[in-house]
């Protein structure tokens, strides 16, 4: 058997990072959901957690934005194409970066 996942790869979720997730303070383990299929493993969705128990699940086509907005990665892109007035597509893209300046807040 081999995996399917295609463009919607996501992160690498693997037994040591959800126990830390789930036990970390202000952050929530997400698992993959798997699909066996006839010579395959698919990707389903990612399943979403609040402490132990399973909340909710985002489809495969959205795990790559979760990937994104999850990442501690320096820098990422994104592009996604919505449908804008009139039937016209339109494409938005998503980038993150970061820097080594610091805000302070009183």
């Amino acid at each position: 058997m081999h995996s399917v996942t295609g463009r919607y790869m996501v992160r690498e979720i693997n037994m040591y990072r959800f126990t830390r997730d789930l036990f970390d303070d202000g952050i929530d383990p997400v698992a993959m959901m798997l699909k066996a299929k006839t010579n395959a493993i698919k990707v389903a969705g990612i399943a979403l957690f609040r402490g132990e128990q399973c909340t909710g699940q985002i489809p495969a086509a959205k795990g790559l934005l979760l990937s994104l907005l999850r990442s501690s990665s320096p820098n990422g892109e994104m592009l996604i194409q919505l449908e804008g007035e009139r039937g016209k597509k339109e494409h938005v893209k998503l980038g993150s970066m970061s820097n080594k300046r610091t805000v302070s807040v009183y």
